[in-house]
């Protein structure tokens, strides 16, 4: 049977577009590696009191729970090391300075720090550099957790980040007992990397190291490590935003009839939305015809929820520049709910 050409109106086209990209990036959250734009990570080392360890569980859990529901928390883990429990390491992640400043700000934040301050003997706080952040949608609170410290000959740093990071990819994608793998260096010692592992339990770990990845990262990466130092830790918090909403998407299809008059808006309009746990998802890309006349221009929003997407629309920030876009481009804006995997 022979088909004829669909002619689609702009609209129906338009929503074609959308749909099709919505569907790709549904399919592509099954496993999150490398965060859109490049986040802020926090690395801490506690030495806690051994008397007081229940106290400061409970404060640590109740302090974390509460940080969950900040929109611009990306992860925040905290682990006890296995046979040592008074030593605590705790890996926040968060969308950018602000939201860390937020969050350090927080009634909740400053409650802890109150509350166990006294309870801590050692306190080292570092500043973090992404490699590569892999991890799935969700982590159970109960898992196997390892801890690596790695020194990397600094000649050969490039190379090892890069041997490691399709390690990484590949073990969140194929593996299902890979939940999440963080590799970071330590800002202030680049050559310094850390590592926090997610595991479904032991059974995921042995899988791993035993998988043909891991064994050609080993392999490769051999005469890179000068110094390697691998823990197993206990889980106290293992938290990453509710992935039960479904994510939502600001589209704007639009014309531009003042390039000149847009910049002010294109230079401002990130740092609006990056606080609501936004990132482009596309930003004005080539467009390939297929059917149907396209738009001239269209910018993708994601958001974690459509809840976060409306809010940062409403802001104070996003209505300050807002007339910008009104007065340099002729717009057709809406929030779609995406759907879940």
């Amino acid at each position: 049977m022979l088909f004829s050409t669909i002619h689609m109106p702009l609209r129906l086209w338009a929503l074609a577009l959308v749909g099709t990209l919505l569907l790709t990036l549904a399919l592509c959250r099954t496993a999150l590696a490398q965060p859109a734009s490049t986040p802020l990570v926090r690395f801490a080392e506690l030495d806690i009191d051994k008397s007081r360890l229940e106290d400061f569980h409970k404060a640590a859990r109740e302090n974390a729970e509460a940080t969950m529901s900040e929109p611009g928390v990306l992860a925040f883990h905290a682990v006890a090391e296995k046979g040592n429990p008074g030593r605590v390491r705790v890996f926040e992640m968060y969308v950018d300075a602000k939201a860390y400043q937020d969050h350090v700000q927080t009634p909740h934040f400053q409650k802890f720090r109150g509350a166990t301050d006294t309870m801590m003997l050692r306190r080292e706080l570092h500043e973090a550099v992404p490699v590569r952040l892999g991890a799935k949608k969700s982590l159970p609170s109960r898992a196997h957790v390892r801890v690596a410290e790695l020194t990397i000959d600094p000649v050969q740093l490039q190379a090892y980040k890069n041997a490691v990071s399709e390690e990484i990819d590949t073990s969140i994608r194929v593996e299902p007992g890979v939940l999440g793998i963080y590799a970071f260096a330590l800002k202030e010692q680049p050559a310094q990397l850390r590592f926090v592992e997610v595991y479904a339990d032991e059974a995921a770990y042995r899988q791993h190291i035993d998988s043909p990845h891991f064994k050609k990262y080993v392999e490769a990466t051999r005469s890179m490590i000068t110094s390697r130092t691998l823990l197993e830790a206990e889980p106290i918090f293992l938290g990453l935003p509710p992935a039960s909403k479904a994510p939502a998407y600001y589209v704007s299809e639009f014309e531009l009839t003042d390039p000149e008059g847009i910049k002010p808006y294109s230079a401002q309009v990130e740092a609006t939305f990056k606080p609501f746990g936004g990132y482009y998802f596309v930003r004005g890309g080539q467009i390939s015809v297929l059917e149907g006349e396209p738009a001239k221009r269209i910018v993708m929003i994601a958001f974690p929820t459509l809840e976060r997407a409306q809010a940062w629309y409403d802001s104070p920030q996003y209505r300050e520049i807002r007339p910008i876009r009104f007065r340099s481009a002729k717009s057709r804006v809406y929030i779609v709910e995406g759907a879940l995997p």
